[in-house]
């Protein structure tokens, strides 16, 4: 059994909720299935099946300590800073992992990089100052649809005013813009989506992340998660993925869930989108995100002149969002490029080259 296979059946077993068979894995190498797991973010999952199967390896063991780690963690800051919020009277609604985690059958089997909430957007400010009373650090603040703060040692917190914002489809602004008033009322002021919603939004964030730069096998296993997890009315949700521009996206993504940790064979068509996300890792790839924009701009020598020209020559809106300082005094703009290229590094701008010319 290979790398692959081996990730495959040892996830599928821990979901669930099935034994291993040592006997199937024992000629996988475990150096090598801890790598590919790790860059999937998959490996307190493969080593919690491990675990039960009586395989243990040093690796995996800490793997699977420092998730639940980091989810005693993070469960514990997204309390207090949630009961600040109630305190505060300012209406909340946790999103995507920070919710999800709790639906795997064991406690830290769902690996998390961060906790997002969204919150109103008209309480910014008075959430800036409720994130620093509680000991955050303000990495980010009015620059996008989420403010981003930190506090040592792990805790990472992507503070939402909206679930999508410029630069997104407009379908998708336009669906999630006014999501508030189908929200479901909790405690206090705490709010959650329907189960529809839940699964829309979900999939809008991934169908992104595979456009842009490729999205990895944990999606897939968040997926089969959710849909054994929620009670859908799929014909709601097809039809809003279609009229959101994702639903070509969502029912292979769900085929392929179904198909690759639940019963049934692959398809050629899992296969090719199986494929793609192996090598997409957890967050994507750049040769990944450069390929996609030179197909989305027509491809050929054509789409690389004109993403090329994109990369150099910014909308204003994205240099208000991203550069603001350089937007505040326009002077400064013809700079930008040189700017960009100091701060991005060397490296990557050789990395998209390669990709371009390798398209």
């Amino acid at each position: 059994m290979n790398s692959v296979e081996a990730i495959i059946y040892l996830c599928k077993c821990a979901v669930n909720e099935q034994k291993a068979d040592p006997d199937r894995i024992a000629d996988a190498d475990l150096d090598a299935v801890y790598s590919f797991a790790e860059k999937h973010m998959l490996a307190a999952a493969v080593g919690l099946a491990l675990a039960d199967a009586g395989v243990q390896t040093p690796k995996f063991r800490q793997a699977v300590a420092m998730a639940k780690r980091k989810t005693v963690v993070l469960n514990s800051e997204r309390a207090a800073v949630c009961q600040a919020l109630n305190q505060a009277g300012v209406w909340h609604m946790p999103l995507k992992g920070s919710v999800l985690k709790d639906w795997y059958p064991q406690f830290g089997m769902r690996e998390s990089a961060d906790i997002d909430l969204l919150f109103d957007p008209q309480r910014e400010a008075d959430v800036k100052a409720i994130m620093i009373a509680q000991g955050y650090e303000v990495q980010s603040y009015g620059d996008g649809h989420h403010d981003v703060y930190f506090k040592k040692p792990l805790t990472n917190m992507q503070m939402h005013v909206a679930l999508f914002g410029p630069g997104y489809p407009e379908a998708l602004n336009a669906y999630f813009g006014d999501v508030k008033t189908r929200l479901v009322p909790k405690a206090e002021s705490e709010f959650a989506f329907t189960p529809d919603d839940f699964y829309l939004y979900f999939v809008a964030h991934a169908w992104d992340h595979f456009e842009k730069g490729g999205t990895g096998l944990r999606t897939v296993l968040d997926t089969y998660v959710m849909l054994r997890h929620l009670t859908l009315d799929m014909d709601a949700v097809s039809a809003a993925c279609a009229q959101l521009g994702i639903g070509a996206f969502e029912e292979k993504n769900r085929t392929l869930a179904m198909h690759l940790f639940g019963d049934g064979a692959l398809t050629d068509a899992d296969r090719e989108m199986l494929n793609y996300m192996l090598g997409s890792g957890a967050h994507g790839t750049l040769q990944n995100a450069v390929r996609s924009k030179v197909r989305r701009y027509g491809g050929g020598p054509a789409g690389k002149i004109k993403y090329i020209f994109k990369r150099l020559f910014l909308p204003m809106g994205t240099i208000r969002r991203h550069y603001p300082t350089f937007y505040k005094y326009k002077i400064l703009i013809p700079f930008l490029p040189f700017y960009r290229l100091a701060r991005g590094g060397v490296q990557r701008t050789l990395s998209e080259l390669k990709a371009l010319k390798h398209k």
